[in-house]
């Protein structure tokens, strides 16, 4: 790791006494379908779910084995959080996850169930805890050519548009009385259709390390905002361009 992630870089602008990033690419927030009324115990999948059920003592750490944040896993006191920064979207989209089930809201196989039922698990382990959900990015798509076919207002993997994904995880976090970082509609930082090749790579949906820079001091003002603390950025969106 060269310290240049979102939580390494966020962790630095807070002064955070330690952060423990238990992120895991490719995953997702969502259960499968099939798994949705897993007991804790029996989970075995990666997933905001079942991670938080582990932190919560309810599922085995295993689920995480594999991924880097199995050997992290050890170091999440949860009676010490201050802080869950919960970032999924772009993979429940890419895997083509339920947005919401009216009849069961808190249903984990969708979306909006697996990030309401997840922040659950976690008040229950840390009460004093806040939460911030950071919703999935503005990102553009490629067919295998290579060839422009649309960004995430457009492209649907047959449930919704990545642009529902984050208005989903708005409500979400609303649900919950969370923090929310939006990291889609340009409110917190100047990401859209004309600035993509400052902030993503040519894959269309990472971010560069500029990008990474911006959104991390989003993240980090957003929370010292509600620690009470001055932010070192002013209010407003922030622009690309002054970070390097």
């Amino acid at each position: 790791d060269d310290h240049t992630s979102i939580p390494d870089l966020t962790s630095g602008l807070l002064n955070a006494d330690s952060f423990v990033n238990l992120g895991s690419p490719g995953t997702p927030a969502t259960t499968g379908r099939t798994s949705n009324r897993q007991l804790p115990s029996q989970m075995t999948n990666n997933n905001f779910v079942s991670v938080a059920n582990a932190i919560a003592g309810r599922a085995s750490s295993d689920v995480l084995k594999g991924y880097t944040a199995y050997d992290s896993f050890s170091q999440v006191v949860p009676s010490k959080v201050d802080y869950y920064i919960i970032e999924y979207g772009y993979n429940d989209y890419q895997l083509g996850r339920d947005l919401s089930d009216q009849k069961w809201t808190q249903n984990p196989a969708t979306y909006f169930g697996a990030l309401t039922s997840g922040i659950s698990t976690l008040t229950d382990a840390s009460p004093k805890a806040k939460f911030v959900v950071c919703g999935p990015g503005y990102a553009l798509f490629f067919n295998a050519k290579g060839a422009y076919i649309g960004d995430g207002n457009i492209v649907s993997k047959g449930v919704g548009t990545l642009s529902q994904y984050a208005q989903m995880a708005q409500n979400a976090a609303r649900d919950k009385n969370a923090l929310f970082l939006d990291c889609y509609f340009g409110h917190e930082f100047n990401l859209d259709q004309y600035t993509t090749d400052d902030y993503l790579m040519k894959d269309g949906v990472h971010f560069t390390n500029r990008g990474r820079i911006t959104v991390s001091h989003a993240l980090a003002r957003l929370i010292d905002k509600d620690r009470g603390v001055t932010p070192q950025d002013p209010d407003g969106v922030l622009d690309i361009g002054n970070f390097h």
